[in-house]
């Protein structure tokens, strides 16, 4: 990771690494068959959506941090709020590995999901 003149005195921005920046996944499968469990379901969705998360297949959302120590606090915040019941499971990998990802719709290759364009200024 470098630190790169902008130009003006003083300031630089920090260029990310491929090897820095993670990926935090999150799968889940939660029961639905009462109204209390639909109802805990729609809440856990709710919240991975509010914390940043898109969805990438049914019950697998994913969020881009810049580092895996900016990624903590979200999963810390999330964990707390898992429901009693079903199983949910976080995985970090990383900006690299999720470019490797071979991803088939139907029988057309698309590209793997990207991260939003976000600079960090220093």
């Amino acid at each position: 990771m470098g630190c790169q003149n902008s130009g003006s005195p003083g300031s630089c921005f920090k260029v990310r690494s491929g090897y820095e920046a993670v990926w935090v996944l999150t799968m889940f499968d939660l029961p639905v068959k009462t109204k209390t469990e639909r109802h805990r379901y729609a809440l856990w969705r709710r919240n991975l959506l509010r914390e940043g998360f898109s969805r990438m297949q049914y019950s697998v959302y994913a969020q881009h941090f810049d580092s895996q120590e900016a990624s903590d606090a979200v999963c810390e915040r999330l964990l707390r709020l898992v429901p009693p019941a079903g199983e949910v499971r976080f995985m970090r990998v990383t900006e690299r590995q999720i470019e490797k990802m071979i991803v088939r719709v139907g029988r057309k290759h698309r590209r793997p999901e990207r991260p939003r364009s976000q600079l960090a200024f220093f």
